[in-house]
């Protein structure tokens, strides 16, 4: 196949990549495998495997730990006539880090040239595997030009810093050496694995850590992000402010029944009330004279409004069942009949009422008011 190059910045995490989906993938495979990548060993991805991937031990492979000093000599890439006699095999998986040490200039050798020309054509005589490439690197433009222009797949590391997300980073892959939108064809994140870190040498020293000395290139810490989130909250308090009348229209209505309720009964303890509470009644100052009027007239108001809205012309003469439906027969002043369901009707016996296009009809409606004035 192709050449693929993993990029990134310092510790995007482009040699863990190679490592867990590159190495230890094709190590359960049971290839062969040659890499400069620092502390990594045999030893670690075969116990690796072992334990953590259940694997057996006839099915996994090799690896060949060399220098930078190994990869720069004549005889490490196979090349045409070399019978073997070389540091890499035929079939190999060639896993280079840092190739920008290793080819620091565009002088490659030709031993060199040759196999990276041609390393599709170098098989492994028993499985037919044919070798395999992969150079890491900081970017893709210190990557010598005569491999550059052999690059079929480009990995993209970046860590999520600005999310806050320091354990994990993302992955773009694009078809060629050009890292943009047109070549983007995939993209994930990963998080990063304890168990993989073992595995090889990620800093020189000894117990090596990052640390962010700004975090202002967190973006859940800036200004923003803040007023953000006072502008979502607040317009989603206003929103259900504003709908809650809609929302929940059946507690709107008991609570002005029971408000109603409340200054109906307040008006009639005042009625009641003997000669001896209007005597202590002179201390009251004017302002609470005028909420008390307030509150009694509304009441009358209420008693007139229904007492208007008692209909005319229709009254209830009876109820009739029929194929197990209620109804309630309605008579005019002409003594025309009319069915209405019972559902739309209050109360038992001679107190049963409802509302009837907008007015109220009981037992004791459908009289004029001419009429009932003549009575009176």
């Amino acid at each position: 196949m192709a050449i693929s190059a993993y990029v990134g910045i310092p510790g995007s995490g482009k040699s863990y990549e190679v490592v867990s989906s590159v190495i230890v993938e094709n190590y359960l495979k049971g290839r062969r495998i040659v890499t400069n990548i620092e502390g990594i060993t045999d030893e670690k991805v075969r116990e690796y495997c072992l334990n953590k991937k259940n694997a057996k031990e006839d099915d996994l492979g090799q690896l060949i730990r060399v220098s930078d000093e190994d990869c720069q000599r004549d005889d490490f890439f196979p090349y045409k006539g070399s019978d073997d006699n070389t540091i890499c095999k035929s079939g190999d998986l060639i896993c280079i880090d840092e190739v920008w040490r290793i080819f620091p200039t565009n002088e490659i050798k030709s031993n060199h040239r040759s196999f990276i020309a041609e390393h599709r054509h170098f098989t492994d005589e028993e499985t037919g595997v044919c070798c395999d490439l992969v150079v890491i690197n900081q970017s893709v433009t210190g990557i010598p030009r005569f491999i550059k222009d052999r690059i079929e797949t480009t990995f993209l590391m970046s860590r999520l810093v600005s999310l806050g997300l320091g354990k994990r980073y993302r992955v773009n892959v694009y078809t060629g050496v050009k890292c943009n939108k047109q070549g983007l064809v995939a993209q994930y994140q990963n998080k990063y694995n304890e168990d993989i870190f073992k595995l090889y040498k990620s800093f020189d020293g000894v117990n090596g850590k990052q640390s962010v000395v700004d975090d202002r290139q967190n973006f859940f810490k800036s200004g923003t992000f803040r007023l953000m989130v006072i502008f979502v909250i607040g317009a989603f308090s206003y929103s259900f402010y504003a709908l809650k009348p809609y929302i929940y229209p059946d507690v709107q209505d008991e609570q002005a029944q029971h408000q109603t309720k409340n200054d109906g009964t307040h008006n009639q303890s005042f009625i009641n009330q003997g000669p001896q509470d209007v005597k202590g009644a002179k201390h009251i100052k004017d302002n609470e004279f005028a909420d008390l009027y307030e509150a009694m007239t509304t009441g009358d108001d209420l008693k007139i409004q229904q007492k208007e809205l008692l209909s005319e012309k229709w009254k209830i003469t009876g109820e009739l069942s029929k194929n197990g439906q209620l109804f309630v027969v309605l008579m005019d002043t002409k003594n025309n009949l009319r069915l209405e369901p019972r559902r739309f009707f209050n109360g038992e016996g001679r107190e049963l009422k409802g509302v009837i296009g907008g007015e109220v009809v009981s037992y004791y409606s459908g009289v004029l008011k001419n009429e009932n004035v003549f009575k009176q």
